[in-house]
């Protein structure tokens, strides 16, 4: 017999080591493959500030058996986002959490999932849960010389 683990939502603000396993989680990330919001890797003062923020109006830390294996939120514009602990991947917790926050959390309104296309196992998970493609959205990105060097324009604070 299979066994489940017993999987868990809990607010990141209810959670004393938040900051620092949502930084972790930031870190982990494939900046060409996964990350939308994030062209460079923000600072731990300025993840901290965007934290206290209280930014999303769902945020929670995903658990499976007690271990923190990701975060999920849900902003109020009905958008999620996902981030798995790499070696936690494809064990269905991402799908587990998707589900749940969608049932508990949107009060029965269309969510939205803005997923990089490279991204190919998060693709084909929200497409599993029932997300349609729908909409192509795209960036251009205007770099200008700053103090010498190359500045994409878009930076951390207004990507997120």
């Amino acid at each position: 017999m299979i066994e489940h683990p017993k999987m868990e939502l809990r607010s990141v603000y209810d959670d004393l080591d938040a900051v620092s396993f949502l930084y972790e989680l930031l870190r982990q990330r494939d900046i060409d493959t996964v990350s939308l919001s994030h062209r460079v890797m923000p600072t731990v003062e300025y993840h901290i500030e965007f934290y206290r923020s209280k930014p999303y109006r769902w945020w929670f830390i995903i658990l499976a058996n007690g271990e923190r294996v990701g975060a999920i939120y849900l902003t109020p514009k009905e958008e999620i986002g996902i981030d798995i602990r790499k070696d936690c991947q494809r064990f269905g917790y991402g799908e587990w959490a998707v589900r749940e926050v969608i049932d508990t959390y949107s009060g029965g309104h269309p969510v939205f999932a803005n997923v990089n296309p490279k991204n190919t196992p998060s693709l084909e998970m929200f497409r599993k849960i029932g997300f349609v493609d729908f909409q192509v959205t795209l960036r251009y990105n205007v770099a200008h010389s700053e103090g010498g060097r190359n500045v994409d324009t878009i930076n951390i604070k207004a990507a997120l």
